[in-house]
């Protein structure tokens, strides 16, 4: 065996499933080097710093982690853990006679996978797996980076264990991103479209809308969307890069952005991608037809002239393993969806990026998940937080993710600074924001 080895873990099995959780665990939070064995000797025998995930005690010098059955399974289950409490977390799937009172590896897997997504029939009126559904919010640590605390738990205990051995330090980021559903308000829609909104507005007697749409058309106005060289400016000053996401979709009830087709809108695209990462927006159409989704991703390659990587579900729409399977099949590498419409928090419990594991398959994939934790309408729309108030729960989250050295992101979109859409004082908002979270 290799003198660089760490850790020798001994497991009665050793399945994909503890592979994967053992590799985000030990190598991506902690940076230990580990083997895996099955045999009792040969852990006996080993002079390495040893960790039993058993529930029979091997050793005496050993750190033991109870097992579960969840990392040995090879089916999706039913399964909603009872939540314990103690006087630190939130914790499940407990046995409380080892040096670890529950089933850290087998927990840690249930969270991040979203195992509890799969096979869920209550949807919402878009198809996505409702929040209030979940074990997080239920039990109200969704905005707990709880799987990172958890590890952090973990970390001490080894530490306290085998002083010799020293864990990598993380450090916090924070990885603001935009979603551009409908780059313009009024420019650049046609004729067609606009003369149907200003008679909607007049209609409503909504006059100065009506005002604002004909400034901006003939020139006296900026649109109200148009806040790309706003926020450049705001994350170039702290040495940010922004990652946008385009919606390059043909029009459809839920996707309602500039043609792709037109050259100010192509032109933008080719502008920010010289200056920021761009990811794909995928339709809330592409969901269910492959092809759409290929096309919109080829759409946006002839843009910008390079290969697309990276994406984010248009509407959140995320169905598991379907959105999932597709990514991967399409060549995107990371995926950005992972958070709730209508809570802040953490979705997956983790604000550390992750590889996706597809349960179905039973496999570690080549797709990395990249958890968010604020949208600006989450909390105006939803929770009908006020400026002020959307700032101080913000903090609160940041605060979070800065405890566990973890990634801070944000989702905004350019529309979210309409004075006449009731975004004003939203600017502030973000810019607070990011400069706390800078």
């Amino acid at each position: 065996m290799s003198k660089k080895t760490d850790f020798l873990i001994y497991s009665p099995y050793v399945t994909n499933r503890l592979k994967f959780i053992l590799n985000l665990i030990f190598e991506c939070h902690l940076g230990f080097s580990y083997q895996i064995v099955s045999e009792v000797d040969e852990y006996k025998r080993a002079s390495f710093h040893k960790l039993n995930y058993s529930n029979t005690i091997i050793c005496p010098n050993e750190l033991s982690i109870p097992s579960a059955s969840i990392l040995f399974e090879e089916d999706v289950k039913k399964v909603k853990p009872i939540v314990l409490f103690d006087r630190e977390l939130p914790y499940f799937f407990e046995k409380p006679d080892a040096d670890f009172p529950f089933d850290i590896f087998g927990a840690v897997f249930y969270l991040v996978t979203r195992y509890e997504e799969y096979n869920s029939s209550s949807l919402d009126k878009y198809g996505r797996y409702q929040s209030a559904e979940s074990i997080a919010v239920q039990n109200q640590f969704i905005q707990l980076p709880l799987v990172d605390l958890w590890i952090q738990q973990l970390k001490r205990k080894i530490q306290k264990k085998f002083p010799d051995l020293k864990a990598k330090e993380r450090r916090y980021q924070y990885l603001p991103s935009m979603d551009v559903d409908m780059a313009w308000s009024f420019r650049n829609k046609g004729f067609t479209r606009n003369l149907g909104g200003f008679l909607k507005d007049l209609l409503k007697l909504n006059l100065p809308q009506a005002s604002k749409r004909t400034r901006v058309l003939v020139g006296n106005k900026k649109d109200p969307f148009d806040q790309f060289d706003f926020m450049y400016q705001l994350h170039i000053n702290q040495n940010q890069s922004l990652l946008h996401f385009f919606l390059v979709a043909n029009r459809g009830v839920y996707d309602k952005n500039i043609s792709i087709e037109n050259q100010d809108f192509k032109n933008l695209i080719r502008k920010i991608f010289k200056q920021n990462p761009v990811g794909l927006h995928p339709s809330y159409q592409s969901n269910k037809d492959m092809m759409v989704l290929q096309k919109e991703k080829d759409n946006l390659e002839y843009i910008t002239g390079s290969k697309i990587k990276k994406s984010r579900q248009h509407f959140l729409k995320l169905q598991m393993p379907h959105s999932y399977r597709q990514l991967v099949e399409l060549g995107i590498e990371e995926d950005y969806t992972m958070g709730y419409p209508d809570v802040l928090g953490f979705r997956a419990s983790t604000s550390i990026p992750f590889k996706w594991f597809d349960l179905d398959k039973n496999e570690e994939t080549t797709l990395t998940i990249f958890p968010f934790q604020i949208m600006d309408v989450t909390m105006k729309n939803y929770l009908k937080l006020t400026p002020q108030q959307s700032i101080d729960q913000s903090k609160q989250i940041i605060d979070q993710c800065k405890k566990v050295n973890g990634t801070f992101m944000t989702i905004w979109h350019n529309s979210s600074f309409d004075e006449n859409e009731g975004w004003k004082d939203w600017d502030k908002v973000y810019t607070q924001i990011v400069d706390y979270a800078s």
